[in-house]
């Protein structure tokens, strides 16, 4: 485990490096910083290698069926799409009604919005994959009153980032360890609207 400096100055880093992506990612079209992505995943391959042999790893004891071969590519992908969803997130904070419409499918909305209409609570659980983040901005644009469970990030930096990020499309995020969040969630319950969970989180707490 890195020790606490080790940890302030990663947290340092990434932050910088999250602004740097951010103000790029806001004024370039989508698809520009789609490939920019891309191609700063395969770069990632190269660099951070600790990350990628402890990935490979964790695949191999998944699909210990696997060829060498068909791990390493999954990983490349792996890093190509987070490189993507990166540049995604950046890109998202222009997102509107017209411009999700464009990039974004929805199958079945039209009946949960008929329920949250009604009053109604919809609970929705999510894998913790993909860009699990364009999901909240694009279900929030809908106007109706979502809130997210998460877990407190340890960058306060970062959790003031993402908690605004998600505000602006009207999404609230609730911190699973606050002492307020059980109250939050039967007040959500209560109301009506749309309470998201990622499925994978321990929310024991």
């Amino acid at each position: 485990m890195a020790g606490p400096r080790l940890r302030a100055i990663r947290s340092r880093v990434l932050w910088r490096a999250l602004l740097i992506v951010t103000a790029i990612g806001r004024r370039i079209p989508l698809p520009v910083g789609q490939f920019l992505g891309r191609a700063m995943g395969r770069l990632a391959w190269h660099v951070v290698r600790r990350e990628r042999n402890k990935a490979l790893r964790n695949v191999g004891i998944a699909f210990p069926e696997w060829d060498e071969a068909k791990r390493r590519e999954t990983v490349r992908a792996m890093l190509r799409h987070f490189g993507m969803s990166l540049f995604e997130i950046a890109w998202l904070w222009n997102m509107n009604v017209p411009t999700r419409d464009r990039h974004t499918t929805f199958e079945g909305a039209e009946e949960m919005l008929k329920l949250i209409d009604e009053g109604r609570n919809v609970v929705i659980f999510t894998a913790h994959c993909g860009n699990w983040e364009w999901l909240t901005v694009a279900i929030g644009l809908f106007g109706r009153p979502t809130r997210v469970l998460q877990r407190e990030r340890d960058e306060s930096q970062m959790n003031h980032y993402i908690t605004a990020f998600r505000a602006r499309a009207g999404v609230r995020s609730i911190d699973r360890g606050a002492p307020s969040s059980a109250r939050e969630m039967i007040q959500s319950a209560r109301s009506g609207g749309i309470m998201a969970f990622l499925i994978d989180q321990n929310i024991r707490t």
